[in-house]
């Protein structure tokens, strides 16, 4: 013989859909209401006001919260996933609403910042459509073509490295976004520049995005992308290997 549970989780929850209430039936089967601790109510309020305020915006997605008492008061802790940082202003903001139906100043938040990086076997996803949208085979080899022409244009510069380029056809021309790693942020009239001689290379126009990052390996003799920094010393380890096993 076999045993199987089946369980139901279930919520109480309110047209703004946070959970607001707990509630039992007492013995007549009428539903009563439970009084909520302070903590309990902290949460509820608090989910409450970051998908109100937060989630609005679209670019912030709450994957948890709980909550961590300290001697100063309850400290909310909320893990948000995020394209972008968040600014004090915006964490003050929600804070301020907890505290205002809270009814407590005491009352802290914290957020934690979950970064999603999306990567295909191209690299990472800068358009979605550059990764998988089906094309004609001379279609596929022309946005090859530009991605490579913007990538070597960037990498013309000192020390710039272009670690990933996607490239989208549309009713202007081409628009392409590129990550740029390197000691320093590209100028706007360093954007402008390629975009000019990769469009006259292709007869077509090209709008460029950069998105630029500081993110650097620097040794002793050079620069280096983290990426590029990465697959050198994949290949040195390969090589060793190889060294060790052709030895008798």
């Amino acid at each position: 013989m076999r045993l199987f549970f089946r369980c139901t989780i279930t919520h109480d929850v309110t047209s703004t859909g946070s959970v607001s209430l707990l509630s039992q039936r007492d013995l007549d089967g009428e539903f009563t209401l439970l009084a909520l601790n302070s903590d309990v109510r902290a949460l509820h309020v608090a989910e409450q006001v970051i998908r109100e305020v937060m989630e609005k915006q679209r670019s912030f997605s709450l994957e948890g919260i709980e909550v961590v008492s300290l001697p100063a008061g309850p400290l909310l802790v909320a893990s948000i996933q995020s394209f972008r940082r968040p600014v004090a202003s915006e964490i003050r903001q929600v804070e301020e609403l907890i505290q205002e139906r809270l009814r407590d100043n005491s009352v802290r938040l914290l957020v934690r910042t979950i970064s999603p990086l999306t990567i295909s076997s191209k690299g990472q996803l800068l358009y979605g459509k550059a990764h998988f949208e089906e094309l004609p085979p001379e279609q596929k080899l022309l946005r090859e073509k530009v991605e490579q022409a913007v990538k070597r244009e960037v990498e013309k510069r000192p020390n710039l490295f272009a670690t990933d380029v996607d490239a989208i056809k549309d009713s202007a021309g081409w628009s392409v976004r590129v990550k740029i790693v390197g000691p320093r942020i590209p100028s706007p009239t360093e954007v402008r520049t390629v975009e000019r001689l990769v469009g006259a290379a292709l007869k077509q126009p090209v709008r460029l995005q950069a998105l630029a990052d500081t993110e650097i390996v620097v040794t002793r003799d050079d620069y280096l992308a983290v990426d590029e920094h990465i697959a050198r010393q994949a290949r040195e380890e390969i090589q060793r290997e190889k060294k060790r096993s052709s030895k008798p």
